[in-house]
């Protein structure tokens, strides 16, 4: 190992983790450097202990006494270590291929007093050995090479939270590659952010199928470099083909860029992708609930992003960047964000605010009718 003056002492969220230097980076989506530690992701780590309340809490009939958890590629030990300290009673395994990782997640683990299970294995070899009610996938990139070890590894009943930072190729910045790679016609669009994470959705219900799962999204965002899917998974057939039945869908572009989900394709698309719920609203409330029972490391942009998908989660329809669309249109002076949701309710129209993008409106409201309202008592309607 390296001398120890090559190394400093990190907290986050009630923890202590002793990193490499050279592989913390407060910039970017993550690292192939062993022990790699991202300050960013500590955003991540909050959802994700959070969610991990909410199942102990309200799923206690999808598991045993004792939830068993993986950390399938823990670097540093960051995650799966803030799992532990958070809910002690989860059986918490920790797995990565690196051997200087691997001691030193053993090192973090003795530094807080923490009783878990570490391995030094292939993600595909220890799936396939072993089976656990949640599993945590947090792979530099796309998180496509992993799915089949994800679904070898969960029991029949169980969940997952999946990690994408791949997101130049999700968000249509690259469409050869999201065909290549997800299987779904992308191009870049004002929705691109959240057509993302429902490409996500869909590639890991395709994913799950292959092994009889349905598979259905609690909470899903994106955030910075990545985007973050969290799952719950069934093994039944019946289900898995009613899901794709009824979710599996594309987004129609009109002629003036109102975007409609749809069952079929036609005309300007993308697609094929999940057109359902993409936010579970009680986990919104359980968290925003329990959050003060927690040691947060980002607190307060974790209650600002509840909130936000609080108020987003009662829309399942597309969003609209209204400057985007006020220089399609030839809008010279734009609202405020907040004016343009109240009169958009007024007529009749869903409204809110979107964590994807601070300058858009998510709303079931036609392109005309954003314009309108943008435009106050405009002719063009």
């Amino acid at each position: 190992m390296s001398d120890i003056n090559d190394y400093e002492i990190i907290e986050e969220g009630g923890i202590l983790l002793k990193v490499p230097r050279v592989a913390v980076s407060f910039r970017g989506p993550g690292s192939k450097i062993p022990g790699f530690y991202n300050p960013e992701m500590a955003f991540s780590r909050d959802i994700a202990v959070l969610f991990l309340g909410y199942i102990l809490k309200n799923f206690k009939h999808m598991f045993g006494s004792t939830l068993s958890l993986l950390d399938a590629l823990a670097g540093s030990g960051s995650r799966g270590l803030r799992y532990k300290k958070a809910h002690p009673e989860v059986d918490v395994h920790l797995n990565d291929i690196s051997a200087e990782s691997v001691k030193m997640i053993l090192e973090n683990a003795k530094l807080n007093s923490l009783e878990v299970k570490v391995y030094k294995k292939d993600f595909h070899v220890i799936a396939s050995e072993m089976k656990f009610d949640y599993i945590d996938l947090d792979p530099y990139g796309t998180p496509a090479s992993f799915t089949d070890a994800l679904f070898r590894g969960l029991k029949a009943k169980g969940f997952a939270a999946i990690t994408a930072t791949d997101t130049a190729v999700l968000f249509g910045t690259y469409p050869k590659a999201t065909m290549r790679r997800y299987g779904c016609k992308m191009f870049r669009n004002m929705f691109s952010k959240e057509a993302g994470v429902r490409i996500l959705i869909m590639f890991l219900i395709r994913e799950a199928g292959k092994y009889d799962y349905a598979v259905y999204p609690h909470v899903s965002y994106a955030d910075i470099h990545h985007v973050r899917v969290h799952i719950s998974a069934i093994r039944s057939a019946r289900r898995a083909d009613d899901i794709i039945n009824k979710f599996l869908g594309y987004v129609i572009f009109d002629d003036d860029y109102t975007m409609r989900f749809s069952k079929e394709p036609y005309g300007k698309y993308i697609g094929p992708l999940w057109i359902g719920p993409i936010i579970d609203r009680e986990f919104i409330l359980y968290a925003k609930n329990n959050a003060n029972n927690y040691m947060l490391a980002k607190k307060d942009k974790v209650m600002k992003m509840l909130e936000i998908l609080w108020e987003e989660s009662q829309i399942n329809a597309p969003y609209y960047n209204i400057h985007e669309l006020a220089r399609m249109y030839g809008i010279r002076r734009i609202p405020k964000i907040k004016e343009i949701i109240n009169q958009l309710r007024d007529i009749g129209y869903k409204a809110s605010r979107t964590h994807f993008d601070p300058l858009s409106v998510k709303t079931n409201a036609t392109v005309r009718d954003i314009i309108y309202v943008s435009k106050g008592n405009s002719s063009y309607r």
